[in-house]
């Protein structure tokens, strides 16, 4: 079954890629294969403390702007309570 992805079809003679660019060096693919492949983060990982706190920062954001609303009557928009 031929594919109609334009990756496939682009053969060329014998089967090769006629798509592939030059082929690298030794001594280019020495120095890819001696490169990190990620940079380290530059912030420290979360801790489960750190997510605790950030959990009970939002609920205590969400229970005091529920709480004001409720105070201060706010409704859906234009549908206002008299």
């Amino acid at each position: 079954m031929e594919s109609k992805n334009p990756i496939f079809s682009r053969r060329g003679a014998a089967g090769r890629q006629a798509w592939a660019g030059p082929t690298p060096s030794v001594q280019q693919l020495n120095q890819m294969y001696a490169t990190p492949s990620y940079a380290p983060p530059g912030a420290r990982t979360m801790t489960i403390d750190d997510v605790v706190v950030r959990s009970a920062m939002t609920l205590g954001t969400l229970v005091v702007s529920a709480a004001l609303a409720w105070y201060f009557n706010v409704g859906w928009g234009w549908r206002r309570r008299r």
